[in-house]
């Protein structure tokens, strides 16, 4: 049991330490923004909403973006299973402090089918001349001082956990392009669809297509990555115990 207790942690930590060097810089510490933030009373500012799409199959998104007066404007993309968008509005930067919302207000897949579990609010910025950008996302469940304690530990964890499913979601599709696999091809549909033939030249990236899939479904879904951290530190615990007694 302590062979395989090593075996874990030391796999588990290689995924963590080897997706941290893949890390993507352009994924934001927050899922709501706006730019430029020293902008004057009526200028142009581009209010931006991160929508990350940890399901299974690709949605149609839509984002509305709103305020205590009323919705500035919705905006619509295709998000990829298992990767990230940033959808933006225009608008203009108002004299008063203003509280902006960034929801998702539909999800379809291709067949329009609606995909409830990307719904919801994304969070929310202060905009206004002179206004410090706060930013929230949403409350954390216990007391304050707990929230005002475990609210930036979470957000620095959610936001690896995003850079690395996003990640490895890119290098699964370029290891798929390489390969000549698209979404709609397989390698027995090699011929006669008009899609690049598949490619057997390199057994190297069918092991890098398993092991960033893998990994893009582990970082894609919250409630993997949280059970992998808390059965590591469990294993740690008891390894240490173990040494110690």
């Amino acid at each position: 049991m302590k062979k395989f207790s090593l075996i874990f942690i030391a796999l588990f930590s290689f995924v963590i330490f080897h997706g941290h060097a893949l890390a993507v810089d352009t994924i934001p510490n927050t899922s709501v923004w706006f730019t430029p933030s020293d902008a004057a009373s009526g200028a142009p500012i581009t209010l931006n909403a991160l929508v990350y799409n940890n399901q299974t199959q690709d949605a149609t998104v839509t984002v509305q973006f709103k305020t205590d007066a009323g919705v500035i404007g919705t905006q619509s993309a295709l998000v990829a299973s298992q990767s990230a968008k940033t959808l933006v509005q225009k608008w203009l930067m108002p004299a008063k402090a203003t509280v902006v919302t960034a929801s998702v207000t539909g999800a379809v897949d291709k067949n329009k089918k609606s995909i409830p579990a990307l719904l919801g609010t994304l969070g929310t910025v202060s905009v206004g001349v002179g206004v410090t950008p706060v930013i929230t996302t949403g409350s954390f469940p216990g007391s304050s001082t707990l929230t005002a304690w475990l609210g930036p530990l979470l957000s620095k964890i959610e936001t690896f956990r995003l850079n690395q499913a996003v990640a490895y979601a890119a290098l699964r599709d370029q290891t798929k392009l390489a390969l000549g696999i698209t979404p709609s091809k397989t390698p027995a549909q090699n011929t006669g669809d008009g899609l690049p033939p598949v490619k057997f030249d390199n057994p190297l990236n069918y092991i890098v297509l398993i092991y960033a899939t893998a990994a893009a479904s582990f970082f894609g879904s919250a409630i993997i990555f949280y059970i992998g951290i808390i059965l590591v530190l469990l294993l740690l615990i008891r390894f240490i115990v173990n040494l110690i007694f």
